[in-house]
């Protein structure tokens, strides 16, 4: 059983392979505060951010065969912290 640390993680999530692969996974939004997109994932309804989302899309696009750098990525400003 996965014990988050509160402290560091809102919620933990078991996320399927095709979950990833879905061609409406992942998104992009722009900010006032930088010009870098702020990449989002979407599951269950839910919206998860970078830092985490950007390890599952670089991880997605392992999956299909790419070698995709997310340096370039920001996250969302309440994640500046």
């Amino acid at each position: 059983m996965l014990t988050p640390n509160p402290d560091e993680v809102a919620s933990v999530h078991r996320i399927a392979l095709a979950d990833i692969e879905r061609a409406d996974a992942f998104d992009c939004t722009a900010i006032p505060e930088n010009t870098r997109r702020v990449i989002r994932f979407r599951l269950a309804g839910q919206q998860i951010h970078a830092p985490t989302v950007a390890i599952i899309y670089q991880f997605s696009e392992v999956l299909a065969g790419r070698d995709t750098r997310v340096g370039e990525l920001e996250q969302p400003v309440f994640a500046w912290k």
